[in-house]
C-alpha cells in the first residue's frame, strides 16, 4: 500500500525516471545486440580464411573488450538506478526497492521479446542476447530480498 502512495506522490519523478532508465538500457542493449551481431558476421568470413592476420586478432580482441564493456555499463546503469531510487526514497527504502524492482519489468520484457524474435530471425544465440539480462538477475533479487527484510524490520518495530 505505501509502495502506491509513493508512486502518486512522486508520479512525475517516478515516470521520468522509468523512461530514461528504460531507454538507455535499452540503447545500451541495442549497441550489445549490434555488437554480438556483427561479431557473428566477421566469424563466417574469419572460417573462410585459411589463417588469422595479426589484424584480425585485434579486431576480435576488440569485439571482445567492446562485449565485456558493454556488459559493465548495464551494471553500472542499474546500480546507478538504485542509488538514485535509494537516495529518493530515504525514508521508506522498501518502496524504493520495489519501485526500482517496477522500473526493471519494461525492459526485462523487451529484452526477452527481442531476444526470442532475433533469434528465430538471425543466427544469434539466444543465451547470448539474455546476457545482460541474465547479469542483472543477482542485484534485482537482492534488491527485493532487502526490501522484504526492511519491511518485516519495520513491522517488528512499529
Amino acid at each position: 500500500m505505501k509502495l502506491f502512495i509513493a508512486m502518486k506522490q512522486d508520479k512525475i519523478f517516478y515516470s521520468i525516471f522509468s523512461v530514461i532508465y528504460t531507454l538507455v538500457m535499452l540503447i545500451t542493449y541495442g549497441r550489445y545486440v549490434w555488437t554480438d551481431h556483427h561479431r557473428m558476421e566477421m566469424s563466417t568470413y574469419w572460417l573462410q580464411k585459411s589463417s588469422l592476420a595479426p589484424a584480425d586478432l585485434n579486431i576480435i580482441k576488440h569485439y571482445g573488450k567492446l562485449s565485456t564493456n558493454l556488459e559493465k555499463l548495464f551494471l553500472v546503469a542499474l546500480l546507478t538506478a538504485l542509488l538514485i531510487l535509494l537516495i529518493r526514497y530515504r525514508q521508506n527504502k522498501a518502496a524504493g526497492l520495489w519501485l526500482f524492482s517496477l522500473a526493471n519489468l519494461p525492459f526485462y520484457f523487451a529484452v526477452i521479446t527481442t531476444s526470442l524474435i532475433l533469434s528465430h530471425t538471425t543466427r544469434l544465440a539466444p543465451g547470448n542476447l539474455l546476457q545482460p539480462l541474465l547479469l542483472t538477475i543477482p542485484y534485482i533479487s537482492l534488491a527485493l530480498v532487502w526490501s522484504g527484510w526492511l519491511q518485516l524490520r519495520r513491522r517488528n518495530v512499529g
